[in-house]
């Protein structure tokens, strides 16, 4: 019977633990997000610069991506990622959507 006992208090702290981490993980804004360009605007050099950087990227594979627009630049990333990457090309002149 004390066998008992002490594993029902061994277990319950992980139990705990756990939930903890699942709630953290839920709280902590999981979605992920579709960065898409909509519109390249007046500056394409820098654009493309910005596509290149985050996708790592040749130039003729950025240039053939932005030609396609609208079209998505990253998918499935994290959307504090996808927002910094929104603010970086939206100074580079696009108009980007995230989905």
């Amino acid at each position: 019977m004390q066998s008992c006992c002490r594993g029902a208090a061994f277990a319950r702290p992980l139990v705990v633990l756990a939930l903890a981490g699942v709630g953290l993980a839920a709280g902590c804004g999981g979605d992920n997000v579709d960065v898409m360009i909509t519109d390249v605007g007046d500056r394409q050099g820098a654009v493309i610069r910005e596509v290149r950087a985050a996708n790592g990227l040749g130039l003729q594979e950025a240039k053939l991506l932005l030609t396609g627009v609208p079209s998505t630049i990253v998918e499935d990333v994290p959307r504090e990622e996808g927002e910094r990457l929104e603010r970086r090309l939206e100074r580079a002149g696009a108009t980007v959507e995230l989905d």
